[in-house]
């Protein structure tokens, strides 16, 4: 009788712990990355906003990507290649900006899923 109340008392807690799981995310920012109008394949995502709060994404081999629960409110969105494209000075001109402290497309985060394709395109020669 108290090893089936014990049972009970734990799977209560076990379900009551596990009461958002499969759920999907409150808040999701999605789209496309772009370069010149051509996919930007393996780059990183990342929603900054108040008091250095920050959630990030990567995008895959078409450009899609994906951040859950970035924060809310006024933003910076900045697109960062990865390190081993950094290492070897491939960085594309147009991302250099973005990829700086502070900098970023500024953007509104709302509550729930909002797309946002990110359009990057090469600077002007001077």
């Amino acid at each position: 009788m108290v090893s089936s109340r014990l049972f009970n008392v734990v799977a209560g807690l076990a379900l009551a712990a596990c009461a958002g799981c499969g759920e999907p995310p409150q808040n999701v920012l999605k789209g496309k990355v772009t370069y010149d109008q051509a996919p930007l394949p393996n780059v990183l995502v990342v929603v900054n906003g108040a008091k250095n709060q920050h959630q990030g994404g990567s995008s895959d081999d078409n450009g899609n990507y994906q951040v859950i629960n970035p924060p809310l409110g006024a933003v910076k969105i900045q697109v960062i290649e990865p390190p081993e494209r950094l290492v070897k000075g491939k960085q594309k001109p147009g991302l250099q900006k973005l990829a700086q402290p502070g900098g970023g497309i500024p953007y509104d985060m709302q509550p729930g899923v909002q797309v946002k394709d990110l359009e990057i395109t090469s600077p002007l020669e001077k």
